[in-house]
């Protein structure tokens, strides 16, 4: 673990730490505490962690996925390459680390590739998610990622296509292994492929089974992934709650209060510190922001990012954030409780 990790994890672990205390302070002391620290200059502080969108199509529908259902509103489109790597030319002397997709499929824009070897070139370290679907596997390899996080939430076609309705399992099985052959095949520690399987109701049977999935195939880490049940759909919340929330209380982020729904959110939200970048270089304030409404500047436009993240708009922006002063923060579903990481071999 380098220098950087831990000066990561040390703040990471300071921000836990904050939000565990505040947990647990009365409303009436919370509110104040929260209006102090909305006039800290938290801009001076620049994010080493940002979300940048190549593009917001993707080709399968996730019902609970805004995208996949068809309630984004917003153009569809890809980032131009020009622009993202002037992008990078800006961020690689702060940003440390991007995760490269937002409300599409990464491996659908035609220049993932060469997107992911930019920032990696710059020093900057790239997480892809992906459906599986597309293979372009060996291109990823090639270009250096640092890690990707790899969907596959079943192990039959059964329970698989509850969920990824439009995906075929058989096929992201076989892209799954092409991408470990890949790694070996060019001797790379890179990337860190993460089995991610989210967690629900219909295929919490198959937890076992998809930990020996990761290691039949070869994959570094498994990921369970409590499901998130976002306040976005004409359905009823209580309705996708019940229809989705696994039986196991170790993977359940919501609870019921009589007729309510209850989930563990974070007092004091990290996307006060960190930033989303969309494909035609809207800034938004975080990642619940699919339809990209809440956008106080482009990062295309003069004055790049910086520019963006200095004015005065995203200054008001962050107080807001700080004091949960947007419905979208209602909406928001953002939760302590984090994706399960194991480490396939000892």
């Amino acid at each position: 673990m380098g220098l950087m990790d831990l000066k990561n994890n040390f703040r990471k672990n300071i921000y836990f730490g904050v939000n565990l205390a505040l947990e647990f302070l009365p409303s009436f002391l919370k509110a104040p505490l929260l209006a102090g620290l909305a006039i800290l200059p938290v801009h001076k502080r620049l994010p080493s962690f940002i979300m940048i969108e190549p593009t917001n199509t993707c080709n399968i529908h996730c019902p609970l996925c805004p995208v996949g259902s068809n309630v984004m509103k917003r153009k569809k489109g890809f980032m131009d390459l020009e622009n993202y790597k002037g992008l990078i030319d800006e961020v690689s002397v702060f940003v440390k680390e991007i995760v490269m997709n937002f409300a599409g499929e990464t491996l659908l824009h035609p220049q993932t590739g060469e997107m992911i070897s930019y920032a990696e070139r710059k020093g900057v370290s790239v997480t892809i998610g992906t459906n599986g679907t597309i293979d372009k596997m060996e291109e990823v390899v090639k270009a250096g990622t640092s890690e990707v996080l790899f969907a596959l939430d079943g192990l039959t076609e059964n329970t698989y296509s509850k969920y990824r309705r439009g995906a075929d399992l058989k096929t992201v099985k076989e892209n799954l292994r092409k991408l470990t052959e890949a790694k070996r095949k060019f001797g790379s520690d890179k990337p860190n492929i993460v089995l991610q399987f989210v967690v629900m109701k219909d295929n919490e049977h198959e937890i076992d089974g998809i930990m020996e999935l990761g290691r039949e195939y070869g994959v570094d880490e498994v990921a369970y992934t409590p499901v998130i049940i976002n306040d976005f759909f004409s359905t009823d919340k209580s309705d996708l709650v019940s229809r989705y929330l696994p039986e196991n209380s170790q993977f359940r982020q919501y609870k019921r209060a009589g007729n309510r729904i209850l989930e563990r959110k974070p007092t004091l939200c990290v996307w006060v510190f960190q930033s989303v970048v969309l494909f035609n270089g809207d800034v938004s304030m975080c990642c619940f922001d699919f339809d990209g409404n809440y956008t106080p500047g482009n990062a295309f436009e003069e004055g790049g990012f910086l520019g963006v993240w200095n004015s005065r708009a995203y200054r008001k922006f962050r107080v807001n954030i700080i004091r949960r002063k947007f419905d979208l923060c209602n909406q928001c579903d953002l939760s302590f409780i984090k994706p399960f990481r194991f480490k396939t071999r000892l």
